[in-house]
């Protein structure tokens, strides 16, 4: 499993504070700074249980209510967190100011990567075959079955800092397991007369959704974490979280998997 073949399909930056009663009063005033000093934002809902909105350039989306507020992005460029990471520290620096916030009870940023594979049963045998998992034979011999499934969770974790990790199968809702594979191709492009082009183009940009959205796909979850932070050690905490998550995390899993 190797870095560059992952594919990022969601990343979370999460905040939860306390006292955040300001909340039900400053909702709007919060939302109103951020149209007026991050471009591209969009108010959505602006209830008692939350306030929400969405950049669709970005394809970007923050959530906030009077305990924690959460920033996260879909399909994002995996070689480079730069933008989200940007946004951030402002929407935490916003609400932060206009919710009066002091002390906080956790800071987290999660990662969730997809490592795309043809099959379930693809899946399951990379899974089986990996340094990470262990073949369990008493517990067949036990039970009379075999082993179909696998996960793994681990979590690290020292003073207040911590680290989730998690790798599993995931499949698509929906969607059918057994998946038609489609023959190779003989005939090029430019030489398919013009309706079978337009079709074959149609499917070239169906396959490339399929690579970036895959309907199998090993899941890996990385969730680092800092409970009880001070807000001054957020820029210390994203730092070290994607090197962990890069050079660690990642790296273990080259390795094994």
């Amino acid at each position: 499993m190797k870095f560059t073949d992952l594919i990022l399909q969601k990343i979370v930056f999460e905040a939860r504070y306390k006292q955040g009663y300001r909340f039900l009063d400053r909702c709007g005033e919060t939302m109103i700074d951020v149209e007026n000093k991050i471009k591209g934002w969009i108010a959505g809902e602006a209830v008692p249980t939350g306030g929400s909105m969405v950049n669709e350039l970005e394809n970007m989306f923050f959530n906030f209510n009077s305990s924690k507020l959460d920033l996260s992005q879909h399909y994002t460029n995996i070689s480079n967190y730069k933008n989200f990471i940007d946004y951030s520290y402002k929407f935490f620096d916003i609400t932060k100011k206009n919710l009066g916030l002091k002390e906080y009870s956790r800071f987290g940023l999660r990662f969730w990567f997809l490592y795309p594979v043809d099959s379930m049963e693809k899946g399951r045998n990379i899974l089986h075959k990996s340094h990470i998992f262990r073949e369990n034979k008493e517990v067949e011999n036990i039970f009379g079955k075999k082993v179909k499934d696998k996960s793994a969770v681990i979590v690290l974790e020292e003073e207040e800092k911590g680290i989730r990790v998690s790798l599993a199968l995931a499949l698509k809702k929906g969607m059918d397991i057994k998946i038609e594979q489609s023959e190779p191709m003989s005939t090029r492009p430019h030489e398919l007369p013009r309706g079978q082009k337009e079709a074959l183009m149609k499917q070239l940009k169906k396959i490339k959704k399929k690579k970036e959205d895959p309907d199998i796909a090993i899941l890996l979850d990385i969730d680092n974490y800092i409970n009880n932070p001070q807000a001054e050690y957020l820029n210390n905490f994203i730092n070290e979280s994607i090197e962990t998550t890069e050079t660690n995390v990642i790296k273990v899993l080259e390795d094994r998997v």
